[in-house]
């Protein structure tokens, strides 16, 4: 019943507005929070990467790495983290392409829990689409690799 009394927020252009959180956790308790009330955060591809980077240490060597499960496929936003030595580990989207540079997993040493058993570990260079216009004005998109 509160969202429909907002009067700050993003607009779902259904009348009622949204709040967007972000909650960061050190492994035990929260460390911080984000409150998101622009239109422009409806989407994670600029609300999470915000979020993330003001929780990032800036430390060069700290020890930290930020699971982002499937909230950011932003291959862009991916190589800024790189850039700023964010550790990151995403579960990625199955038809994503890339080029595996390092593989994590030995043959015979594969991780197991109970049921579930880790299937890929690597360090991967991603590719992104980048737009190009043909003559008509329609809008492709290209594909690249991402250098890091």
């Amino acid at each position: 019943d509160t969202c429909s009394k907002l009067k700050e927020g993003i607009d779902q252009k259904s009348g009622k507005k949204l709040v967007k959180f972000s909650f960061s956790f050190d492994g035990i308790l929260p460390s911080g929070v984000e409150v998101f009330t622009a239109q422009s955060y409806s989407s994670e591809e600029s609300a999470l990467p915000e979020a993330i980077l003001k929780q990032a240490k800036k430390e060069e060597h700290h020890a930290n790495v930020y699971v982002i499960d499937r909230g950011l496929q932003s291959t862009r936003t991916m190589k800024v983290f790189e850039e700023k030595s964010v550790k990151f580990i995403i579960r990625s989207k199955e038809n994503r392409k890339f080029e595996e540079v390092e593989s994590f997993l030995e043959n015979q040493n594969l991780v197991k829990w109970d049921d579930w058993k880790v299937v890929k570990d690597s360090k991967v260079k991603l590719y992104t689409g980048k737009p190009i216009q043909n003559k008509r004005g329609n809008t492709h998109y290209r594909e690249e690799k991402v250098e890091t």
